[in-house]
């Protein structure tokens, strides 16, 4: 009768076991597919038996990648010794459980812990036998996740000019070395990598692709903003983000579009010709630039009033100034050469008290639907402001208006175009206005789009004619779609700009001297605006 007993025990426990490991087999499969939190929940019901590796790993990942990476770190720690216990002894598979550790304890915020995990699993595993590349891919992912990049890339120069081209690895460790080539801005070293592993034809994820489109149309932006245009560089650099982008092109309308490296190749061939000759433009645009010191004020983004004080950003005027030398270099090639810009920037040692909600809509189409935003009342200020742009209101065409707005939501507007000197009562003649947010004075983009603005305020019919718009509003954004002409196919938007000129304003010889508003005078005198 025992033997009875002990039989039928065996057999349960053998059933018992064969559904354990289907359950397990189960939990793999959904692991594979990407269903973690499923996976998590039949890792979990596993018996102690399955407390070991890989078990525990894929147990760990799965609550990492369900939104759970604190029980992620629970349960790798329960799987590892402590590391004052750290010897050489540790069996191979706990480096899988640093790497993981590593990564959760980054994901929960500590990232001084998530470099220490990595960095006993680094030293500790280089002699198991384990392809050195794999060490240092793990080590320096770590370091970069942790904002260490220009640490790890130094960690990898070793792995990289050790690594045979037949290694497993080879893909992983040079994708690594471009993200920290990116990540460190380091664009030259980067377009020396890609030349030099160009023989290899070797195919990397798309992110890595994204990274380096990115640097390099980054890098072929700067050589167009500074003082000294360097023409030839900014071509190598369009010129090889242009060729990274596989052929269907699909990042089009956004700043990866080929159209758009396409178009920064030939502006910048523009720019090293004879053709660009800004001094020549009979459109001599003239822009006056305000940048308050202080934005002290409460501002409501949606979830209650909050308080901001903000000071002017350091280095912001400077960089700032870059922004406008690109975007009056855009116009002027717009323009096929009629329109130069030039700009006096001037900070107001001023704060900005009140902040206003406001709203806007497209007035052709309700396609956008109404957009709510947040703006600096710049007249808050004091009467400083009407002062200032009084003393420059025949020296200017168009007044821009900078704002401390760090940690509000972004904002770029085409004001009203006339200065209010007094509120509601007092006003100068037609003057172009355009108000950013500190972020937005980082980007030229930013300031042809609010300019273009003005060119259609400028050359459509007034809203309440009824007649037809020769320049739509935001015709370059896919939800406007509907209105595309057939010279546009959703390109984007500086390419939209270029063509509007070309197949608009240019093709129906519009007089573009329209825009030099300040040639009428603005006979305000100062007595006006104390009254």
């Amino acid at each position: 009768m025992k033997k009875i007993f002990v039989l039928i025990s065996v057999m349960i426990s053998f059933v018992a076991f064969a559904d354990y490991n289907e359950i397990y087999n189960q939990a793999v499969e959904l692991y594979g597919q990407k269903q973690f939190a499923e996976a998590a929940r039949l890792f979990d019901s596993l018996p102690f038996e399955y407390k070991t590796f890989p078990a525990q790993w894929y147990r760990a990942s799965s609550h990492g990648q369900s939104g759970e990476p604190l029980k992620a770190v629970v349960i790798l720690e329960a799987c590892l010794p402590e590391p004052v216990q750290l010897g050489t002894n540790q069996p191979r598979n706990n480096f899988y459980y640093y790497n993981e550790l590593a990564r959760y304890v980054r994901v929960i915020g500590d990232a001084d812990r998530a470099i220490a995990w990595s960095k006993i699993s680094f030293e500790h595993f280089k002699n198991y036998g384990l392809d050195a590349s794999l060490l240092g891919i793990n080590w320096g992912r770590t370091l970069l996740a942790c904002g260490k990049s220009l640490e790890a890339y130094e960690i990898l120069q070793p792995y990289i000019a050790a690594v045979e081209n037949t290694s497993q690895y080879l893909i992983s460790l040079y994708a690594l070395n471009i993200e920290l080539l990116c990540a460190n801005k380091s664009s030259d070293a980067a377009y020396d990598f890609m030349k030099k592993i160009e023989p290899l034809q070797l195919g990397f994820p798309g992110y890595v692709y994204v990274q380096l489109i990115s640097l390099f149309a980054e890098a072929g932006e700067v050589a167009l903003k500074q003082e000294k245009i360097d023409t030839q560089r900014a071509i190598k650099f369009f010129t090889e983000a242009k060729n990274l982008i596989p052929g269907e092109n699909p990042y089009r309308g956004s700043s990866l579009d080929r159209s758009l490296l396409e178009f920064y190749v030939g502006f910048a061939e523009y720019l090293g010709s004879d053709n660009y000759a800004p001094q020549k433009a009979k459109v001599a645009l003239r822009f006056r630039t305000f940048a308050f010191a202080r934005l002290e004020a409460e501002a409501d983004c949606g979830d209650g009033e909050a308080s901001v004080s903000n000071i002017l950003e350091d280095g912001l005027i400077e960089k700032y100034e870059g922004e406008f030398r690109l975007f009056a270099r855009l116009l002027n090639y717009y323009s096929g050469g009629q329109i130069s810009a030039v700009n006096q920037t001037q900070v107001l040692d001023l704060t900005v008290t009140k902040i206003d909600a406001l709203s806007w809509s497209n007035y052709v189409s309700g396609e956008e639907g109404v957009k709510r935003f947040l703006l600096p009342d710049k007249n808050s200020a004091g009467r400083e402001v009407a002062y200032a742009s009084w003393l420059a209101r025949n020296e200017a065409d168009c007044f821009v208006w900078i704002f401390p707005m760090q940690g509000l939501p972004y904002v770029a507007v085409h004001g009203t175009p006339s200065i209010e000197y007094v509120k509601n009562r007092l006003y100068s003649p037609r003057r172009f206005q355009i108000y950013l947010h500190s972020d937005a004075a980082k980007r030229s983009v930013a300031l042809v789009h609010e300019f273009f603005h003005a060119v259609e305020y400028t050359f459509n019919p007034p809203r309440d004619s009824g007649m037809e718009p020769l320049l739509i509003p935001h015709l370059f954004k896919p939800s406007m779609d509907a209105f595309w002409p057939s010279w546009f196919a959703g390109e984007h938007e500086i390419v939209y700009y270029f063509m509007a000129f070309r197949e608009i304003l240019l093709a129906q010889n519009l007089d573009l001297s329209r825009l030099m508003v300040s040639r009428e005078v603005d006979a305000t005198r100062r007595e006006e605006l104390d009254l």
